[in-house]
């Protein structure tokens, strides 16, 4: 599974819920695993993918985008 890199107006927080993968950011892609915690400004363009199993990974939008 794959999320195409994109951008947000609101920072954005992910947190690896389970599993291995990759988060893509201003500095590129890098390997993460469970219990990571990332954070992205405002605009940073940024993507994801599973490793070898299925990734789950929660996502924190703040503002909530389209509530400005």
């Amino acid at each position: 599974m794959k999320v195409a890199e994109h951008t947000s107006a609101s920072n954005v927080f992910l947190s690896v819920v389970s599993a291995a993968g990759y988060v893509t950011g201003a500095e590129g892609e890098r390997a993460v695993d469970a219990g990571e915690i990332i954070a992205l400004a405002p605009r940073e363009p940024h993507g994801m993918r599973a490793g070898g199993e299925q990734l789950v990974i929660a996502a924190f939008i703040t503002p909530r985008p389209g509530s400005r």
